[in-house]
């Protein structure tokens, strides 16, 4: 810390919602152990979004994707879609992003969500540290169904007795 200026440490408020708590727990456990004085602030959904939108975001440990929707698309809006949450305040992603959104073409929504997700690493606006497990266990007389909305979700309506 004292090589990067900080030799007292500095505040930092990190924001939580939902699930994302015990992460922040350990974010801020570990902050703390190099001079960082962190701290979390534990919000519900409501009150984070209204805090986001007025600028007060400082630093942030959050779940993505929302909605179950398996398109990095959804995360790159969450995390960049406004200005009132675009903390990178990146034009190339900005672009990158309008045009990947713009076009039904997979391989060239592949390269240009590279090409955001390689600045995203390179310049470490986000850093995702996990995922969310998800265990199902079926037993011999239930199938599970198509989803009948959405590929990318499922639910208790999915499963059903065997016939």
């Amino acid at each position: 810390m004292a090589d990067a200026g900080y030799a007292n440490g500095f505040d930092l408020e990190l924001v939580t919602r939902g699930l994302s708590r015990p992460a922040g727990i350990a974010i801020t456990g570990q902050l703390r152990a190099i001079g960082i004085r962190a701290n979390i602030k534990h919000m519900t959904l409501t009150a984070y979004r209204d805090y986001r939108e007025e600028g007060k975001i400082q630093s942030i440990a959050t779940d993505s994707p929302v909605g179950s929707m398996p398109d990095t698309s959804n995360v790159m809006l969450q995390q960049f879609g406004a200005a009132s949450r675009d903390f990178a305040v990146d034009d190339d992603i900005q672009t990158w992003m309008a045009a990947a959104i713009g076009t039904h073409d997979l391989a060239k929504r592949k390269e240009l969500y590279s090409k955001i997700h390689d600045r995203i690493y390179e310049k470490s606006y986000l850093l995702p540290i996990a995922t969310w497990p998800s265990t199902w266990v079926v037993a011999k007389d239930i199938e599970i169904q198509p989803p009948i909305w959405n590929d990318a979700t499922m639910s208790a309506r999915d499963f059903a007795w065997k016939k």
